[in-house]
């Protein structure tokens, strides 16, 4: 399910010393659950885009991953192309 794949995720970020991840805002909430994520600290920044970044998520992001820039992108939603970026 969901949750596995998530774990997956987060252990593969860990394993694999990823440093700059793209997500949704949502998934990437759901993917700060995860204890393996939190264990992870090679992530030097972190892209958000697609929907809505709420400060809970930016928040959540900071606790979790405090190394790490979080940059809001924007552009239209139908394709999760950036247009700009704020971090």
């Amino acid at each position: 399910g969901m949750e596995t794949n998530l774990s997956l995720m987060a252990g593969m970020i860990e394993e694999r010393g990823v440093s700059v991840a793209f997500f949704t805002p949502s998934h990437f909430a759901m993917l700060c659950n995860q204890p393996e994520f939190a264990r992870s600290k090679s992530l030097k920044a972190v892209l958000l885009a697609g929907e809505a970044l709420s400060v809970e998520v930016v928040t959540r992001c900071r606790s979790v991953q405090p190394q790490a820039v979080v940059v809001n992108e924007y552009g239209p939603t139908e394709t999760t192309t950036i247009v700009t970026g704020f971090d």
